[in-house]
């Protein structure tokens, strides 16, 4: 007989193959079917024993049973259809009268504890769940990302899933392997690229609290494009803005995300000096340009605008000594915020 299995090469198996070979290995030692019966009783009270008294459980539908639950799951009622709704005239089947008594025992308890009028005391699985969620909320070609399955999520929000079947394109959402939370950095870079739909963070297993704020939050920047990104800063913010933009062109190498940075009053307040972070940003394939602003009499801001080179470099004075934010102001000549639209507007075209 098991010659005869094994000949069936053209079939798909979808078990492990050496688990169903040792169980008919076991099948075919048994004398009869009472010892077959016994094998199946002892693997049950072998995983009753492991997960029961030595495994925490971290599935919520797993979540520890009272003696009396466990024994309504046994219960003759257990055996019983009752296909429809409770009443004679609702039912498919005949001889429903207690499991009527139960189920409205069973709403009305529900009504009761959740202060609401209507209630639903049978159980929806999670397929049909979510199927429900993306047929309301999304339609087919529409992406949604999801958490893969390594990390903890939840096959019915993936590709082979009611999302995947129902046509939905499924991305993953980025998750951090060994620490399973969401890797936010990576989730804000990829997001804008390929603008969800929906973001069902549905997992089996939620071993940490997940940044469901900052998600939101980058969700919410609908438009964004985070290739091309600029960067203001004032006073210790202005050294910042430029240092900013070098490190993530760095980081990015010939694909340079940060077209360039607006300094109201640096003062080398960072690690780096102005100047050369000028001249790195410059020299970076592609180019990013930097400007400038500073108080003719704001020391040091002005004399660092002013020994700062480049192309691309431009540099802006105003008499006194205003400094960061008080260079922002209607009366100025020439007006620094029409210079900042400026360069935004320049910047943006490239």
């Amino acid at each position: 007989m098991t010659d005869r299995i094994n000949s069936l090469s053209n079939r798909v198996e979808v078990h492990d193959r050496d688990a169903l070979a040792a169980a008919r290995a076991l099948i075919e030692a048994c004398a009869g079917p009472r010892e077959m019966g016994a094998l199946v009783l002892a693997a049950v009270e072998r995983n009753a024993e492991w997960r029961g008294r030595h495994c925490i459980n971290l599935l919520a539908p797993e979540a520890p049973t009272s003696p009396a639950v466990r024994a309504l799951l046994a219960a003759e009622i257990g055996t019983r259809a009752a296909e429809g709704h409770s009443g004679a005239v609702n039912r498919w089947f005949a001889g429903t009268r207690h499991i009527d008594e139960v189920e409205a025992l069973c709403v009305e308890l529900l009504k009761r504890h959740f202060r609401c009028h209507y209630a639903d005391h049978r159980m929806c699985a999670s397929m049909i769940g979510n199927a429900v969620v993306y047929t309301a909320m999304t339609k087919p070609g529409d992406v949604v990302m999801t958490a893969p399955q390594p990390v903890g999520g939840h096959s019915s929000n993936r590709q082979d899933g009611p999302a995947g079947a129902m046509g939905r394109v499924v991305v993953d959402i980025p998750f951090d392997p060994a620490e399973l939370v969401v890797d936010i950095d990576a989730f804000r870079r990829m997001a804008p690229l390929v603008r969800p739909r929906l973001v069902a963070l549905g997992l089996s297993m939620t071993l940490f609290p997940q940044p469901v704020a900052a998600m939101k939050a980058v969700i919410a920047l609908e438009g964004v494009d985070p290739t091309r990104v600029l960067v203001a800063g004032a006073s210790i913010g202005a050294d910042g803005a430029a240092d900013g933009c070098m490190f993530l062109n760095a980081k990015s190498g010939t694909n340079g995300k940060c077209l360039g940075a607006f300094s109201f009053s640096p003062g080398d307040y960072l690690t780096l000096p102005f100047a050369a972070v000028v001249n790195e940003v410059e020299a970076m394939t592609p180019p990013a340009a930097v400007y400038c602003l500073y108080g003719e009499d704001d020391n040091p801001s002005a004399k660092i605008c002013k020994s700062a080179k480049g192309n691309l470099y431009q540099k802006f004075g105003w008499k006194g000594n205003d400094h960061g934010m008080m260079l922002i102001r209607p009366d100025m000549e020439p007006l620094s915020l029409q210079i900042f639209l400026d360069f935004i507007r320049d910047r943006f075209r490239r």
